[in-house]
C-alpha cells in the first residue's frame, strides 16, 4: 500500500485486537502507538479500518479481518495526496468506503441506501469545506469519522460511541489550525 505494507499489517493487528466501540477513540489510539505521520496515505487505511473495528465491536455483524483486507484494497487506489491530485478528501473516502461494506454495496447498488451514502459523503465534504485548509490528515478524518458514527447510529441503529476529546497531535502538524479546528480543544463538530 503505497509502500507502506509493514504499517498496514501494524494498523491491522491493531484494529484486530481492539475493543472500543468509539472509532474516534479508536484512531486517535492507533496514530499514537503506531507512531503514523501527521499527514499521509496511511489515513486513507486507518480512517475506515478504525469504523469497521468499532462497528464490529459495537455488534455489527461483519468479518472484520475479511474487510479491513477489501478496504485495503480500495486504499491502494487512493493516491498520495488524494485532495490534492483528485479534489476529495481520503478519509471521507476511507470512511465512506467502510460505510459500503457494512451496507454490502456495489456499482450497482440504487435505492434509498445510494442516496444516503452519498449524502454522507457530501455532508463530510461540506464540512471539510467549511473549515477549510491547509490539510491535516487528522481533521479530516476525525470529521469524515464523526460524520460517518452520525450517519450509521441514524441510519442501521448501531450503537457506535463517539467522545469528543482534544487533539493530541497538534503539536506535530506545523500547519494546525489551532483552536479554528473544533478538534484542537476537544469540542468536536456540532450536529
Amino acid at each position: 500500500m503505497h509502500g507502506l505494507n509493514e504499517t498496514y499489517e501494524r494498523v491491522k493487528t491493531a484494529l484486530l485486537q481492539a475493543t472500543l466501540r468509539d472509532p474516534l477513540a479508536l484512531a486517535r489510539h492507533v496514530m499514537r502507538e503506531e507512531g503514523l505521520s501527521a499527514n499521509g496515505p496511511m489515513h486513507h487505511f486507518l480512517d475506515g479500518g478504525a469504523f469497521l473495528a468499532a462497528y464490529r465491536n459495537a455488534g455489527g455483524v461483519l468479518d472484520l479481518p475479511a474487510a479491513l483486507d477489501m478496504l485495503a484494497r480500495h486504499a491502494q487506489r487512493m493516491p498520495e495526496g488524494m485532495c490534492d491530485d483528485c479534489g476529495v478528501c481520503g478519509a471521507v473516502t476511507s470512511v465512506g468506503a467502510a460505510m459500503a461494506i457494512i451496507h454490502k454495496m456495489t456499482p450497482g447498488t440504487d435505492g434509498e441506501r445510494y442516496r444516503a451514502h452519498t449524502k454522507y459523503s457530501q455532508r463530510a465534504l461540506a464540512e471539510l469545506v467549511r473549515l477549510g485548509g491547509p490539510r491535516c490528515c487528522k481533521r479530516n478524518g476525525f470529521v469524515a469519522i464523526t460524520l460517518g458514527v452520525r450517519f450509521l447510529n441514524e441510519t442501521l441503529g448501531t450503537a457506535l460511541e463517539l467522545v469528543p476529546a482534544p487533539c493530541p497531535f497538534s503539536a506535530e502538524n506545523r500547519t494546525c489550525l489551532g483552536a479554528k479546528c473544533p478538534f484542537f480543544g476537544g469540542r468536536g463538530i456540532s450536529d
